[in-house]
């Protein structure tokens, strides 16, 4: 099985905070995540859901307060509503039960 994925080339921003993800084609679906870092290209977040690489779904960000703490405060900005493709889902435990830890790219670019 190959591997290889898409990796970030622009910096990741620590920005921990609730998101909720729904879906994109107007199927009912609103899933409660956690994001925790994000970049100009995307977004790394985790849930109780699985979602598959591939599919696009919309999230948005619970509030305006995911600064980070670095200097180029300009790009440490997670955005507030954006369509993401996941483009990588694994399995990890958290207190015994499991979570899916997930990488997504900005569908559109900024």
């Amino acid at each position: 099985m190959d591997h290889h994925l898409e990796k970030r080339i622009s910096p990741r921003h620590l920005v921990e905070g609730p998101i909720t993800l729904h879906s994109a084609i107007g199927t009912p679906m609103e899933i409660d995540a956690h994001v925790l870092n994000c970049s100009v290209e995307g977004i790394c977040f985790y849930s109780r859901k699985r979602l598959s690489p591939g599919v696009t779904i919309l999230f948005k960000s619970l509030n305006c307060k995911y600064l980070c703490s670095c200097n180029d405060r300009k790009e440490c900005l997670l955005r507030s509503i954006s369509f993401v493709t996941v483009k990588w889902c694994r399995e990890i435990s958290e207190e015994g039960r499991p979570i899916f830890l997930m990488g997504a790219a900005y569908a559109m670019p900024q």
